[in-house]
């Protein structure tokens, strides 16, 4: 005789709490140095398209694919940071990839990428580029185009900072980000502007970088 669900499963004690604060996930503290991806494997599915993100994105980290830009367009609350968490967790930690996707280990053959995640509710002063060179080590070539205030930084710019080193960059909810900077004056425009060529100016270098992986989430 075949087992019910309710026999056959046990719930996770956070599936009935309904205190869901602590549920939402935040892409930076996640990833950062205080992630743990043991603990968030263990308590999460590997669904379907997460592990076909895993396996395009580490080919491309590991030079093996041409694709560098991956839009996630999900709906609203349909898991695109939980996919994005999961990636640079990956990415990030070759031991977790072992125990994880070993499958996928030979697709990658590198120890670790820099990982750089923006959430598009943040707001800082040295402006999303700014941010993306800070989180890399490197916010000194970047410096002049935010100091006297933002300037985007074109295609080599990118080129320089970022290099050959795997690297995954996770954009979030960029739709504040921009709701935001369109309030900003900027010259004749708007930090909107300034933002929009600077997102362009680092899509066209990624075309040119063959170790890194932009993940983009649309609202």
């Amino acid at each position: 005789m075949l087992k019910t669900v309710r026999d056959a499963c046990t719930p996770h004690k956070m599936a009935l709490d309904f205190s869901m604060a602590e549920q939402i996930e935040d892409l930076a503290a996640a990833i950062g140095g205080a992630g743990d991806g043991q603990e968030f494997f263990g308590k999460n599915h590997i669904t379907a398209g997460m592990r076909q993100l895993f396996e395009l994105g580490l080919r491309r980290l590991g030079g093996r694919s041409d694709q560098a830009v991956f839009e996630l367009t999900q709906a609203m609350g349909g898991g695109k940071t939980h996919t994005m968490i999961a990636f640079g967790l990956i990415a990030r930690d070759a031991k977790l990839r072992e125990r994880v996707v070993p499958d996928l280990v030979s697709t990658a053959p590198f120890a670790g990428a820099r990982i750089v995640a923006f959430n598009g509710r943040q707001y800082p002063d040295h402006f999303l580029w700014g941010e993306i060179a800070n989180q890399l080590g490197k916010p000194e070539p970047f410096r002049k185009y935010w100091q006297d205030g933002p300037s985007a930084p074109d295609e080599p710019a990118w080129i320089s900072l970022i290099g050959d080193e795997p690297t995954v960059i996770l954009l979030d909810e960029l739709p504040p980000y921009f709701d935001y900077a369109i309030t900003r004056s900027v010259g004749a425009g708007t930090l909107a502007q300034v933002a929009t060529a600077a997102l362009s100016n680092l899509f066209a270098a990624a075309l040119k970088l063959p170790r890194l992986c932009i993940v983009v989430s649309n609202l």
